[in-house]
C-alpha cells in the first residue's frame, strides 16, 4: 500500500479559519458550562501560541513534534476518561469531557503544518461545538456557535480549494504518487457536522424553549422536550441544570383535584444532585394493583398526552387501573408501559394543615446532608427558625424567608463545579427556579432536625375545558414533603412565595437571550418558517465546498487538462523509477510519510540540477498525459518536450552518492 499523506504545508490562509472555529468552539464551550470560566484566557492563548509554534517548526521535526502531539492528546484522554463517571453522567460529560477535548485541541494543534492536520484540527473544533451546543442553556450560546460555524465552513472551503496543490508538491509512495491523502471522509465528515449543527440550531422551537440542545420533534407537530425536562423526570436531579420548559402537553386530570401531583421523591443531597441510590423500582402484584390499605378519599381519571410511561398522583396513592405491568419504588414513584395512555389513580385524603404535628419518621437519610455543608447554610438554617415552637413553625419560617429574600429567575448563575448549589443560591445568587428554592428549603429544614424529601412532579397546570385541567412540559415542577408524627408527608412548595425577578434586574445574558429569541421567532414570517432557512443554510454548506472542487477543475483544465495522478507500478515513468531508486538508498533520509516532493527537497538542502531532478518528478507523475505523455505546462522546453534525460541521470547519481555515502 502506498504511504497516504497530505499534499503540501498548511499556509495561514487555511490556519487561520480552524483556529476562528477552535476559539469559538472554546467560547461557546464556556457559555454552555462544559469549560469554566476561569480557564477559557489560558485555553484561548495556549491554542494561539501552539498555533503559530507549529508554523515556525522545520521540516525535519514536524514528524517528532507531531509524535509528541500525539503522545499528549493520548495521555490527556486516557486521564479523562478516569473521571467521566465522577459525579453522575450529566456531570462527567460536562465537567470532564468539555476540557479533555480542549486540551486535545491544544495538543493537536502543534501538528498544524499540513493540511492533514488541519483537517483533524477542524473535526476537533466542530466536535467542541456540537459539544457545546448539546449543553446550551440558553440561546446566546449561539453566538459563538454561528461564527464557529462560519469559519469551519471557510475552512472547508479553503480545504477544499487546497486540494489540487502544485505539481511540486506531489507525495510519492514505493510505488508510485498518491496526489490525494484521505482527505475526503474527513471532509464529508466535518461538512455533515456543520450542516447538522446549523440546522438542528434554526429548527430549534424558540417561543418556549430556551435552548439550544432541545431534541428535535420534527414532523411530530409537538415541541422539542428540553435537558432540564429529562432531569424532572430521571433518577436524579441535577440544580445546575438551566434551561425553559415547553408547552408540549404531558397530562390532562379533572379540574377539581389537587394542585400537585408528584412522581418521584429523592433523600440524598451531595450538595448539586438529589438522588435516591439503592431505591429500584419493582412489580406490583395485579391487576388490580392495590398499593396501600388507606381509605380511598378520591379517584381521578388520566389522560396521558404523552405517553413515557410515568404516573403522576395528587396524593398517597391506594390504587391504579392501568393497562400494566405495575412497578413501584415505594416512594410513590409509579410506572408502566411506555403506550399507555390513560389510567385511574386512587388517593388518600391529603393533610391541609398539620398543625402542631411533631416530627415523623427519623430515619437518618431524610437528615442527611453532606460533609461538605457550608456552616453558614447550618447557621442561617439556625437563625431562621429561632423563634420557632412548633415543626409546622419551622417550616413556614423557610418558606417566608425563601419568599422574601430570594426572587424567580429562570436563567440564574450556574454553579461553579464543586461549589454547593444551595451556598450560591443563599448568600450569593438569590434568584432560582423551582429546584433551587425547594433543594434550599431541604436543606435548611433538615439541619435544624426536620425530615424531607425532594419532590418531582407537576404543578397547577391551566383550564383544558370541559371540566379538565392540563398540565404542560413548563408545569414539571419541584417541592419538598415534610414529614409530621401521626400524619405522613405533607407537602411544602416555597417557590408558591417566590416573586418574579424584575425585568430591570435581569442580566446581560438574559436580555441577549431575550433579543435572540425574539430574533428567532421572526424568522416564521419566512415562508415556511426556520425550515425554509435551514434548508437554505444545509444546501450552502454542502454547495459552497462544491463550487471550490469545480472551480479548481476548471482552472486545472484550462492550465492544459485534468491532472491525473498515476505512477501505478506497471506504468511508472523514467523520473519516477529513478526517484524510487533514490528513495531506497536514503536509509534514515527517505522520504517521511507526511511529507511532500518540495518539502523533502527542503529538508535536504538540495538546489540546482539536483533540485530541478525533483521538479522532473513532479511534472512527469502530474503534468497534462502522465508519464508517457509531454512533460508538463508550456516552458521553455515547449508543450512537447520529453522527460528530461539529464534529470533522471541526476537522480541516479545521487543515488549513487547515497549508496556510496
Amino acid at each position: 500500500m502506498p504511504d497516504r499523506a497530505p499534499v503540501g504545508p498548511a499556509p495561514a490562509a487555511l490556519r487561520t479559519p480552524v483556529l476562528v472555529a477552535g476559539l469559538c468552539g472554546q467560547s461557546a464551550a464556556v457559555l454552555s458550562g462544559v469549560l469554566p470560566a476561569v480557564l477559557l484566557p489560558v485555553t484561548a492563548l495556549a491554542l494561539v501560541l501552539c498555533a503559530r509554534l507549529a508554523a515556525g517548526v522545520p521540516p525535519a521535526r514536524a514528524e517528532q513534534v507531531r509524535r509528541v502531539a500525539t503522545a499528549l492528546a493520548l495521555v490527556g484522554s486516557a486521564l479523562g476518561a478516569t473521571r467521566l463517571g465522577e459525579g453522575g453522567p450529566a456531570d462527567g460529560l460536562r465537567g470532564v469531557l468539555g476540557p479533555l477535548l480542549v486540551g486535545v485541541q491544544i495538543a493537536q494543534s502543534l501538528t498544524w503544518q499540513a493540511r492533514r492536520d488541519l483537517q483533524t484540527g477542524l473535526v476537533v473544533a466542530v466536535g467542541l461545538l456540537v459539544l457545546a451546543a448539546s449543553y446550551a442553556p440558553d440561546l446566546v450560546v449561539g453566538l459563538p456557535l454561528l461564527a464557529g460555524w462560519a469559519a469551519g465552513l471557510l475552512a472547508l472551503t479553503r480545504l477544499v480549494e487546497a486540494q489540487g496543490a502544485a505539481a511540486a508538491d506531489v507525495v510519492v509512495g514505493p510505488v508510485g504518487p498518491v496526489g490525494r491523502g484521505p482527505t475526503g471522509p474527513a471532509w464529508a465528515a466535518t461538512g455533515l457536522a456543520l450542516a447538522a449543527g446549523l440546522v438542528a440550531f434554526l429548527l430549534v422551537p424558540v417561543p418556549e424553549s430556551g435552548g439550544i440542545n432541545s431534541r428535535l420533534a420534527a414532523g411530530t407537530g409537538q415541541a422539542a422536550t428540553s435537558p432540564r425536562a429529562g432531569g424532572l423526570t430521571g433518577d436524579s436531579v441535577d440544580t445546575s441544570v438551566r434551561g425553559e420548559l415547553t408547552d408540549r402537553p404531558i397530562a390532562e386530570v379533572p379540574a377539581g383535584s389537587p394542585a400537585l401531583w408528584r412522581q418521584r421523591a429523592f433523600t440524598s443531597w451531595d450538595g448539586r444532585t438529589w438522588s435516591s441510590p439503592g431505591v429500584v423500582q419493582r412489580g406490583v402484584p395485579g391487576p388490580p394493583y392495590v398499593l396501600s390499605e388507606a381509605a380511598v378519599a378520591r379517584t381521578d381519571a388520566v389522560e396521558l398526552k404523552t405517553p413515557a410511561g410515568l404516573l403522576w398522583s395528587p396524593g398517597p396513592v391506594v390504587a391504579v387501573d392501568v393497562d400494566g405491568p405495575l412497578t413501584s419504588d415505594g416512594d410513590g414513584a409509579l410506572r408502566t408501559r411506555r403506550s399507555a395512555t390513560s389510567y385511574a389513580v386512587s388517593s388518600a385524603a391529603l393533610v391541609p394543615d398539620p398543625g402542631a404535628a411533631g416530627p415523623g419518621t427519623q430515619d437518618p437519610q431524610f437528615l442527611q446532608l453532606p460533609d461538605t455543608t457550608p456552616a453558614r447554610v447550618r447557621a442561617l438554617a439556625e437563625q431562621i427558625t429561632a423563634g420557632a415552637t412548633t415543626q409546622f413553625d419551622k417550616v413556614r419560617a423557610v418558606e417566608d424567608w425563601l419568599g422574601a429574600n430570594a426572587a424567580y429567575q429562570l436563567d440564574s448563575p450556574v454553579p461553579a463545579r464543586g461549589e454547593d448549589a444551595v451556598d450560591r443560591f443563599l448568600f450569593v445568587d438569590k434568584v432560582g427556579f423551582c429546584e433551587q428554592f425547594a433543594a434550599a428549603e431541604a436543606v435548611l429544614l433538615r439541619a435544624v432536625g426536620v425530615p424531607t424529601r425532594f419532590v418531582t412532579g407537576l404543578a397547577y397546570g391551566v383550564d383544558a375545558g370541559a371540566d379538565r385541567r392540563s398540565y404542560r412540559e413548563k408545569d414539571l415542577h419541584t417541592w419538598v414533603e415534610v414529614s409530621y408524627a401521626g400524619l405522613g408527608w405533607v407537602a411544602s412548595d416555597p417557590t408558591a412565595e417566590a416573586a418574579q425577578a424584575e425585568a430591570g434586574g435581569l442580566s446581560v445574558r438574559q436580555r441577549v437571550a431575550a433579543a435572540l429569541r425574539a430574533a428567532l421567532v421572526a424568522t416564521e414570517s419566512v415562508p415556511g418558517g426556520r425550515r425554509t432557512i435551514a434548508a437554505a443554510v444545509l444546501a450552502l454548506v454542502v454547495l459552497v465546498p462544491a463550487a471550490a472542487v469545480l472551480r479548481r477543475r476548471r482552472d486545472r483544465s484550462s492550465a492544459g487538462g485534468a491532472v491525473e495522478a498515476t505512477g501505478a507500478p506497471g506504468g511508472a515513468g523514467p523520473a519516477l523509477a529513478a526517484f524510487l531508486r533514490l528513495d531506497r538508498r536514503l536509509g534514515a533520509d527517505r522520504r517521511r510519510p507526511s511529507e511532500s516532493l518540495a518539502e523533502m527537497r527542503r529538508r535536504l538542502g538540495l538546489t540546482g540540477p539536483p533540485a530541478a531532478a525533483f521538479e522532473v518528478v513532479a511534472v512527469e507523475c502530474y503534468g497534462p498525459g502522465g508519464p508517457a505523455g509531454p512533460a508538463g505546462p508550456a516552458g521553455p522546453a515547449g508543450p512537447d518536450a520529453p522527460v528530461d534525460g539529464d534529470a533522471i541521470g541526476e537522480l541516479d547519481r545521487l543515488r549513487a552518492d547515497a549508496r556510496s555515502g
